[in-house]
């Protein structure tokens, strides 16, 4: 017959004598586990808690990411709209604040727009985007491309492109160079980058194509992402820099953008197309730019595309 303990004060429960005994033992493999880093929950899990615990480490490391050397970005997702929900949001590092600072107000002066930045109060990036609208709205398309190239030239010294061609002759080492400085030097404007070799078509190899690293692929356009406008994309940025790299460097570029994942690609060593014969030319406005016209209702059932954006070269020709 088993005898209750003995014991001098009251208890709130029936706690038998041999359950008490190994209180004490529970609370330290408590300690012992929680000094461990793993989570009392997932001790009787066994390797399972453990690949648990591993995955939600994982998914917290990848939340953010470091992209570039001027800019933390924390993607949100894939998806782009006029609201913002779904941009990737970064914050701008010295380099990128001086870049901002330089064009906004560059571009403000060459098109008699007011400018209002300093150094002490730099743009930001949707200043940078609203002065690129407001640039829109005084100059048509050749001069649009034209103050945007005007911008990049007066960055150089006089005799800057003429001392590039001697020291970057048409070659694979040149193209795959300039591709190299492409990736950070633009990662401010567009965003993340990443390298490509590929088989790059052209005609001054003498064999067709040539395999080489010279092909820039940008994951998300920044500057399409925030703008969502395409004309501002071909004329503030296509046009201009291919025709400062193939007329003034002399090295070939064709840059060629998606504007259905908003991704694009600079494609160093390739030929680009006469742009009135460039398909860019033909893309529609996007629904998420605040500028848009005749992008909506367009392509009914008889499957009609849509016309060219209102502000491209091609609709007014």
């Amino acid at each position: 017959m088993l005898m209750p303990c003995a014991s001098t004060s009251p208890s709130p429960s029936p706690i038998s004598c041999s359950a008490r005994a190994r209180l004490p033992r529970a609370r330290a493999r408590l300690h012992v586990t929680r000094a461990r880093g793993r989570h009392p929950c997932c001790v009787g899990l066994g390797n399972d808690g453990a690949r648990v615990q591993g995955l939600q480490k994982q998914q917290q490391q990848q939340q953010t990411r470091v992209l570039s050397p001027l800019r933390r970005v924390r993607a949100f997702s894939s998806s782009s709209s006029s609201s913002g929900v779904g941009k990737s949001h970064a914050e701008d590092g010295p380099f990128a604040r001086f870049m901002l600072w330089l064009f906004t107000n560059k571009m403000a002066d060459s098109l008699q727009i007011e400018k209002k930045y300093t150094m002490n109060e730099p743009p930001s990036y949707d200043d940078f985007v609203d002065t690129s609208f407001a640039a829109m709205a005084r100059a048509g398309p050749k001069e649009q491309s034209q103050a945007s190239l005007d911008i990049m030239l007066s960055m150089l010294p006089p005799d800057g492109p003429a001392v590039f061609r001697k020291l970057f002759p048409v070659a694979k080492w040149s193209c795959e160079l300039n591709a190299a400085i492409t990736k950070w030097v633009f990662a401010w404007m567009v965003g993340p980058m990443t390298l490509e070799e590929r088989d790059v078509p052209n005609e001054w190899s003498g064999e067709g194509s040539t395999r080489m690293k010279s092909v820039v692929v940008i994951e998300k356009c920044r500057y399409l992402e925030e703008s969502g406008c395409t004309g501002m994309c071909v004329n503030l940025c296509k046009a201009s820099t291919q025709t400062f790299f193939n007329d003034h460097f002399g090295l070939p570029l064709t840059v060629k953008p998606s504007h259905e994942d908003m991704s694009c690609e600079f494609i160093f060593g390739q030929e680009p197309p006469p742009l009135e014969q460039d398909e860019a030319l033909l893309f529609p406005c996007r629904v998420d730019c605040k500028t848009a016209r005749n992008c909506s209702g367009a392509d009914g059932s008889d499957g009609a595309p849509l016309p060219p954006c209102h502000k491209l070269p091609a609709s007014n020709l």
